[in-house]
């Protein structure tokens, strides 16, 4: 069962998700984890950094989903 939701329906609140999307020009479908809505545009936590999902890779988001439960 998929627990994909459009990305309309996504938090715009600083909540960290996952993004299913593709990268714009090739339409390359992929996945990113850890990501937050902040400063009027999604970012990605990539090598210690938030980068902004409109920047070297140009990622155009689609769905989302909430960060599964940690384990006990």
């Amino acid at each position: 069962m998929s627990n994909w939701l459009p990305i309309e329906s996504a938090p715009k609140d600083g909540t960290t998700v996952d993004l299913f999307g593709y990268i714009r020009y090739d339409f390359i479908e992929m996945r990113l984890t850890d990501c937050e809505y902040m400063l009027d545009k999604w970012h990605y936590f990539c090598a210690g950094e938030m980068l902004p999902c409109d920047g070297p890779i140009a990622f155009t988001p689609t769905h989302w989903m909430p960060l599964p439960v940690d384990p006990a």
